[in-house]
């Protein structure tokens, strides 16, 4: 199994941008596609991709991202500050390795934290063992205002890992 994750700053040139992005491997598309949607030109946004994927046959792999404006009339300038830009691929034994996607729809109403159905997964751990937890998803937000976006953590034993007082902003 093959773990890429990528992170890269990008800033829009117009009033109404929108961005499209993919983890590919060679020709075809490993990971689902992420986007970005702004009306706030000139200010930075953050851009993280990662997906898991598992080659059919053994060997050397190229991975790269690839990204497009969605529009003719839609730019923006990927690191427009010299800002660093990654890529990363990790190679695990498939049996460390546990992943779940799901692509059914669900709506989340205000108030109170709501898990995410069919996203969580338990893992046995020994005494001193690391786990890295990546989670993506689409989510469109149901009000007017970009100001207003969702808030998610990850729980651990019922338990957020940023803190009890403060949620990730997305």
């Amino acid at each position: 199994c093959v773990l890429t994750v990528s992170n890269c700053v990008l800033m829009p040139e117009s009033d109404r941008e929108e961005s499209h992005w993919a983890i590919y491997r060679g020709s075809s598309a490993v990971s689902p596609s992420f986007s970005t949607h702004s009306r706030q030109k000139t200010w930075n946004h953050s851009m993280c991709l990662a997906c898991m994927d598992q080659p059919a046959t053994p060997g050397e792999h190229e991975f790269h991202v690839a990204t497009n404006a969605g529009s003719f009339n839609s730019r923006f300038v990927v690191s427009p500050e010299k800002q660093p830009r990654h890529l990363l691929a990790v190679v695990f034994p498939a049996f460390q390795a546990s992943w779940v996607e799901d692509d059914e729809p669900q709506v989340v109403e205000p108030g109170i934290w709501r898990d995410i159905e069919g996203l969580y997964e338990v893992v046995t751990t020994l005494p001193g063992d690391r786990v890295l937890v990546i989670c993506t998803l689409r989510y469109v937000a149901s009000w007017a205002s970009e100001q207003n976006r969702g808030r998610f953590t990850i729980n651990r034993d019922e338990y957020g890992l940023d803190g009890p007082h403060s949620r990730s902003l997305q």
